[in-house]
């Protein structure tokens, strides 16, 4: 019974350690996870940031572009 007994606090014993190294493993995995997708987002934030940009310039094109036709200043000439 006495043998029992030490083998099942034996046990336990090891469980907790286990779980004792899985707790202090778990934040440092976390932290390399965390430095990865942090990286990702960046880069795809600047891609977003360049596609604004280029949207902006496009859309002011094409107010001037629309500004000059309304004044006669097309610089399309129609097609004879």
């Amino acid at each position: 019974m006495r043998l029992i007994i030490n083998l099942a606090l034996v046990a336990l014993v090891a469980l907790l350690i286990y779980a004792l190294y899985d707790s202090i493993r778990e934040p440092i995995a976390f932290k390399d996870v965390k430095e990865t997708r942090e990286q990702i987002v960046q880069e795809k934030l600047t891609k977003i940031r360049v596609a604004q940009e280029a949207c902006i310039w496009l859309f002011d094109e094409l107010r001037w572009m629309l500004i000059r036709c309304r004044r006669g200043l097309c610089p399309v000439s129609p097609v004879a």
